[in-house]
């Protein structure tokens, strides 16, 4: 767990604008089937004020963002595997 979340913070200093990996986050995660991330990584998301934007890929850029898909995937099988509950859940169905 420590390590995923040393590599969670380097992904938030790689230089990758943080509403990209917000969408690679939400993205693997609708994939993956884990409620809990989407409805975190969209709320990180929707707090940020997510807009769009199209920019050049560096090759520094797109071995942080493949990290970023990977660490994301990482972080499904866990919440998965352990069965985190979606917040709605916390909050009798709200």
């Amino acid at each position: 767990m420590k390590a995923l979340v040393a590599l969670k913070n380097y992904m938030q200093q790689s230089g990758l604008h943080h509403s990209l990996i917000d969408l690679v986050e939400t993205c693997a995660s609708q994939v993956n089937g884990c409620a809990y991330c989407i409805h975190m990584h969209t709320s990180e998301a929707r707090t940020r004020g997510e807009t769009d934007a199209v920019t050049l890929v560096s090759e520094t850029k797109l071995v942080n963002l493949t990290l970023c898909v990977a660490v994301i995937n990482a972080w499904n099988r866990i919440a998965i595997s352990f069965r985190a509950v979606h917040p709605t859940h916390w909050r009798g169905g709200n």
